[in-house]
């Protein structure tokens, strides 16, 4: 594998209609395998294009996503030589710094000048919503995405004698026939309604995409008879100015409200766990520090924040403590709807107005009024939520949170006082792969700060 060995090329990047990024990397069999299966399959069109580098960028999602999305291939193996191989860890060949910069980008001599940028910020949250509705994309990563291999280039085989990713030889499709020309007359038949049915379908499309959640545990404490679920939310994307110091408050008066008129018996301790953490450098990844974008005018770059809460429930209830975590996640996207009485968006800037004045101002930036921003919020809030929810439960917290995180969670909530009280069932619920051997870190680790 010339590409592989003599160019060090270590990933394999493929990007995904959904939006996504995949990286797989190719010094481990299983994800090697798979990553070549998906770019030589001539009828995959659910792949856009695909790139190889030396490292993995900050911007990509990785194999553990792709295989939670149920996207993996049956010609998967992690048997080589009639053993199990053992996985590398995607970020064992990872420089300290994951911003590439020109000589990176240049070495991984793409052939496409096609502009793409990473548009669903579930993990990577380059992109920086602004207030004209037009996102801000970090100009470093931009650059680095403008240049992806498509489809139609050339595709390594299985065989010994792996094509060059950027040889000039390429495998094309003239698109001139398919097996649906014989219906071409289907156009004929639409009549002249086609245009309104396409823009409608569009329309219920864009609405939608529906919201990642991230369920780990449960962490059953014997000592104290419950049992706890941690839940971290994919980015909220359009619904990004809501702060968990709002989050607490709504969600904690609207359940008493709702459960004193209505009986509505809605577990009110999990509103006041709701929590802004600032997500790991890499996903499972090692280092346990913040992802952050570039520095910026000589102070260290934002950390990108995702939303979390914990559910706790008695453990004599068993496996149906699952169901209080679903009524959690339906309470809040219940909140969230466009209503005429107390909408969200009105709620919401009050919150801001108060107390947090930067966020406010910028949302003000440009509106005419009050009104109209809170209006705005009100509609961005109702178009996020309405599209639904996606679970991936049996997660692990180090996916997303830092070391510090995943203690204050054992310490706050499920009440362990140190690593000896954590079973090893559960702490394999916090690393991905923990066996015996695995190290662990200090338990009186401290939060990384901020501005460093």
């Amino acid at each position: 594998m010339k590409f592989i060995e003599e160019d060090e090329m270590k990933f394999l990047i493929i990007e995904h209609s959904s939006g996504k990024y995949f990286a797989f990397n190719l010094s481990d069999t299983e994800e090697c395998s798979t990553a070549f299966g998906i770019i030589q399959d001539k009828f995959e069109f659910m792949v856009m294009g695909w790139k190889v580098a030396k490292s993995m960028p900050t911007w990509t999602v990785g194999f553990s996503d792709w295989k939670m999305e149920n996207l993996s291939y049956n010609n998967v193996s992690n048997v080589e030589d009639g053993k199990p191989h053992s996985s590398v860890d995607p970020n064992s060949n990872e420089k300290e710094d994951s911003n590439w910069d020109q000589n990176e980008i240049q070495a991984t001599k793409m052939i496409s000048s096609d502009h793409l940028y990473v548009s669903d910020g579930l993990f990577q949250g380059e992109v920086y919503p602004s207030s004209n509705d037009t996102p801000v994309v970090n100009e470093s990563y931009a650059t680095t995405v403008s240049t992806t291999m498509h489809s139609n280039d050339a595709v390594p085989t299985n065989d010994a004698q792996v094509s060059n990713p950027y040889a000039e030889t390429q495998v094309k499709f003239d698109g001139k026939t398919t097996k649906f020309d014989a219906d071409g007359d289907v156009f004929d038949l639409c009549g002249g309604n086609f245009k309104e049915e396409l823009a409608s379908n569009i329309n219920k499309s864009a609405k939608s995409n529906m919201l990642d959640v991230y369920v780990t545990g449960p962490f059953i404490n014997g000592k104290t008879g419950k049992s706890h679920y941690v839940v971290v939310f994919g980015a909220f994307l359009k619904a990004w100015p809501l702060k968990d110091s709002f989050l607490r408050g709504y969600l904690h008066t609207l359940a008493r409200k709702m459960n004193l008129v209505k009986n509505a018996k809605i577990d009110t301790n999990h509103c006041h766990s709701y929590t802004e953490i600032n997500i790991r450098k890499n996903e499972f990844g090692k280092e346990s520090v913040w992802r952050r974008l570039p520095p910026k005018n000589g102070k260290s770059g934002n950390t990108i924040k995702r939303m979390s809460f914990v559910v706790t429930y008695d453990t004599k209830i068993g496996s149906n403590g699952f169901l209080i975590v679903r009524d959690a996640i339906d309470f809040l996207t219940f909140s969230m709807k466009k209503r005429e009485k107390n909408p969200v968006g009105v709620l919401l800037l009050d919150h801001l107005k108060d107390h947090a004045q930067g966020l406010y101002n910028h949302l003000m930036n440009g509106s005419l009024s009050d009104d109209l921003a809170a209006e705005k919020l009100t509609n961005d809030i109702d178009a996020q939520f309405s599209g639904g929810y996606s679970i991936s439960s049996n997660n692990w917290l180090n996916h997303f949170m830092v070391d510090y995180d995943i203690i204050r969670i054992l310490k706050d909530y499920v009440g362990y006082t140190s690593w000896s009280e954590v079973p090893l069932s559960e702490r394999a619920h916090c690393y991905r792969g923990y066996n015996s051997k695995t190290s662990l870190p200090d338990w009186n680790i401290f939060e990384e700060k901020y501005n460093k």
